[in-house]
């Protein structure tokens, strides 16, 4: 989680039972992801994930539009989470400013980055397909990655960005503190290789789609995924980077920041046995990837800011995607 519950267990039962009418025999914490997440347990078979979305992150429209996609995906036979609706039959509601919401339990194991069993890479890159294809009925959702967004009239905004971490990287004691360093300095030398790209947007397909897809969304069976979870962030954006960045957050082969070329391929076989891509989003996804790791502090950023939770994970993971934009930048 980014931050902190503002739940006590005590507060979040008494939320449930004012709220939804449920009464939750048990309640513990589910340390997964950047949101909090609660399983209440009822003790009568009806368990409950409670949602409590990031500070400043979401608005409820963008929430309701997660259950009216979630629904939708649903009815095509994509399993999805079921949102239950409150007293008023709101299926979003607040605590503290924070935006809140409750789903059934759908049991299953939920992987973790870098962990896919072979069966379970082939079948996230056939799902990612499938919900492709089905999104393309959907109405157009808002927009990621605009045309112009990585233009070079952005980049001395990011530049200062990486100045300042620099800076704080510089006065840091911590033995991490020459690693960061030496990240920041490495994004600072690409952004000049990025100012002297064209337009890294240009023939690449946008869809619908989840807009966060990795194998850390999904949760498993016996050889089998049963849902795909947390379409908060669902935009329209380049098929193609979904695409790779899903491959490379969920087979092992790519825990030490590499993109195995073989294993791509088979990748994009199987996606592609569901939705193709046109021979610019292959040819050109590499390079696009390069360029949004390059405009992203992520992980460095909030290793820095005191009120984030999980700063040392999200600093390694920081440095996981820097060793990735190495790996990449030969490449294109």
């Amino acid at each position: 989680m980014l931050h902190a519950s503002d739940f006590t267990l005590q507060s979040l039962r008494s939320f449930l039972r004012r709220e939804y009418a449920l009464e939750a025999a048990s309640i513990s914490p589910i340390p997964r992801g950047s949101a909090c997440l609660f399983l209440a347990d009822c003790g009568d078979g009806r368990r409950f994930v409670v949602k409590e979305y990031q500070r400043g992150g979401y608005e409820p429209h963008g929430v309701r539009q997660e259950v009216r996609l979630s629904d939708f995906l649903r009815e095509r036979g994509i399993p999805t989470s079921r949102f239950v609706p409150a007293r008023d039959g709101e299926t979003v509601c607040k605590h503290r400013g924070r935006l809140v919401t409750v789903q059934d339990c759908i049991e299953g194991e939920a992987p973790e980055n870098h962990s896919a069993a072979p069966w379970l890479v082939e079948a996230s890159a056939r799902l990612l397909g499938e919900l492709h294809r089905a999104l393309r009925d959907y109405p157009p959702m808002r927009e990621e990655f605009t045309p112009g967004w990585a233009a070079p009239e952005h980049i001395p905004a990011k530049r200062r960005e990486y100045e300042k971490l620099l800076e704080k990287a510089q006065r840091l004691e911590d033995p991490r503190a020459g690693r960061i360093a030496e990240d920041l300095r490495f994004k600072l030398a690409g952004l000049d290789w990025l100012a002297a790209q064209p337009n890294v947007t240009e023939g690449l397909t946008y869809v619908n789609t989840h807009g966060d897809y990795s194998i850390v969304q999904l949760l498993t069976g016996e050889n089998k995924i049963v849902a795909v979870l947390d379409f908060a962030g669902a935009c329209r954006l380049p098929a193609a980077w979904e695409v790779i960045r899903s491959f490379s957050l969920g087979d092992p082969a790519c825990a030490d920041g590499a993109l195995p070329p073989g294993r791509l391929e088979a990748y994009l076989d199987a996606y592609e046995a569901v939705f193709s891509l046109t021979a610019a989003d292959r040819r050109n996804m590499r390079r696009f990837y390069a360029a949004q790791l390059l405009r992203s502090s992520y992980g460095y950023k909030q290793f820095f800011d005191p009120a984030v939770d999980g700063r040392e994970a999200l600093l390694r993971f920081g440095f996981w995607r820097t060793d990735l934009l190495r790996s990449l930048l030969p490449d294109i």
